[in-house]
């Protein structure tokens, strides 16, 4: 089990439970199978970026609400690709394809793959066409709405 699955898994974490302290996330990581250490598990947290928000009298840790704002810190150059190369999102099950001009789609594919979005497994770019692989089959039309949120900002 390589870095970026542990990680992946981490984020999945964070979205699912409240994790007030690096040793519970130890705990939950170890039952999916890691075995890591407090110390890896606090770089995984800082290299997802994760952030600490109280919720009442508790403090957990959590990924950034980036969903409700439709972007955030990672996706500036995805608003830049979006607005300049994109003419056409649209979204069918758990894809979204994505329409540029000739030459463009490689650009977008770039920026789509440096962010953090949660739910995209993964990019195809041909000339000018770009699809995105989303996890699950309603979700494409969700990460159509987010890219139409965050190229309109």
């Amino acid at each position: 089990m390589n870095t970026a699955a542990r990680r992946r898994h981490v984020r999945r974490l964070l979205l699912k439970h409240e994790i007030r302290s690096q040793g519970d996330l130890v705990k939950l990581l170890k039952t999916a199978g890691y075995d890591v250490t407090q110390a890896t598990a606090s770089r995984d947290l800082q290299a997802l970026g994760s952030i600490k928000v109280r919720s009442g009298n508790t403090v957990l840790y959590a990924m950034p609400d980036r969903n409700s704002t439709g972007g955030g810190p990672g996706f500036e150059a995805v608003a830049r690709s979006l607005e300049t190369f994109v003419s056409a999102i649209v979204p069918s099950g758990n894809l979204v394809v994505l329409h540029t001009g000739d030459g463009a789609a490689h650009v977008v594919a770039a920026a789509v793959d440096a962010a953090p979005f949660e739910t995209i497994v993964g990019t195809i770019a041909g000339d000018n066409t770009l699809l995105i692989v989303v996890e699950d089959t309603s979700s494409g039309e969700i990460l159509a709405k987010q890219l139409e949120k965050i190229g309109a900002q």
